[in-house]
């Protein structure tokens, strides 16, 4: 049997670990979502993304209130004099904050338009994809891969919690533990390798998101779109119930705990994954995660860029328990 459909040309492994893990095939493919807009009450436009592959039926994917909630004004104000007065101290040169809660659907941005790298957190969109396939392969993720060596031509990585060893056969299943867990990006390029093409542009254009190209050395994104895949798995909306409550367990389990987490209660359970580049120019650090506290769970997403990693890891700590300690009180 196949292991996937669709290979991945070489350009598209690294674009995986540095951003999106983009594919050729773009104008090939047709689109699977159409937006719809609804009028609402407060005169606040209300957009709803829909997939539509189906003849009689359009699935919901994602629905967004187009304006902030007033009640998150004073926190908004607070972060961004937080944010202030960090680049004042050159900790920090900018940054993108969203924050969304489930419960109601209020929300709001600092920085929306915005845009960066968005590295490992990337690597979501993959673990989407083979949980997708699998759907319709139950024996994927049972699939063996030999992992040979390291991958000399991969970038360095400054936040590594753990490594593939050498000769070892890993199924699917594994090497996603180990890309979500670790961060690993020998299981990144091992299972983007073998990527179903197809599956991932119908995520990205489902998510409404664009497609990298294969000229394409960066791809921008905001924090807003980017907060895209934990929305999209929290909602089971793209992935079948058992598969996105399996994602999202497997993100509980990262071990980078010097970001958004550092400072929140460890009783809590928290869904999140980092991503980093790092040059010598400059550095960038994000986290994405869903705090699931007081029933109530909410989604932050913080991208950073400075010149010290150390000093952006003090920013998500910062902005994570400011905005921890606004949604317990409420």
């Amino acid at each position: 049997m196949k292991l996937l459909t669709k290979s991945v040309p070489a350009y598209i492994l690294f674009l995986t670990i540095f951003i999106a893990g983009g594919i050729i095939l773009y104008q090939k493919l047709n689109p699977v979502k159409v937006i719809e807009q609804v009028e609402l009450k407060d005169a606040c436009d209300f957009q709803i993304i829909r997939n539509s592959n189906y003849k009689f039926i359009r699935p919901l994917i994602l629905g967004d209130r187009n304006c902030e909630d007033e009640i998150y004004n004073v926190l908004k104000s607070n972060l961004n004099g937080y944010l202030d007065s960090e680049k004042s101290n050159g900790a920090l040169k900018s940054a993108s904050v969203y924050v969304r809660e489930f419960d109601q659907g209020k929300w709001f941005s600092i920085n929306p338009s915005e845009t960066f790298s968005p590295g490992s957190m990337m690597k979501i969109a993959t673990l989407i994809t083979y949980l997708k396939d699998s759907e319709n392969n139950p024996d994927l993720l049972n699939q063996r891969i030999q992992f040979k060596a390291t991958y000399s031509e991969m970038p360095v990585q400054s936040i590594v919690s753990g490594h593939l060893t050498s000769g070892r056969f890993y199924t699917v299943k594994e090497l996603m533990e180990a890309m979500i867990i670790d961060s690993d990006n020998d299981a990144t390029m091992l299972l983007s390798q073998r990527m179903n093409a197809n599956t991932y542009f119908d995520l990205c254009r489902s998510l409404n998101l664009s497609v990298p190209t294969k000229e394409q050395v960066d791809y921008p994104i905001t924090s807003s779109e980017c907060s895209r895949f934990l929305r999209v798995i929290f909602n089971s909306s793209y992935l079948e119930s058992q598969n996105s409550e399996y994602a999202m367990n497997l993100l509980t389990k990262s071990k980078f705990h010097d970001g958004l987490t550092k400072l929140l209660p460890e009783t809590i359970s928290i869904a999140h994954k980092f991503g980093e580049k790092f040059n010598p120019i400059e550095q960038q650090l994000h986290e994405t995660a869903i705090i699931y506290t007081a029933n109530k769970p909410y989604l932050i997403t913080v991208m950073t860029r400075g010149s010290d990693q150390q000093k952006l890891k003090t920013v998500l700590n910062s902005i994570s328990k400011q905005v921890y300690d606004f949604m317990a009180a409420r």
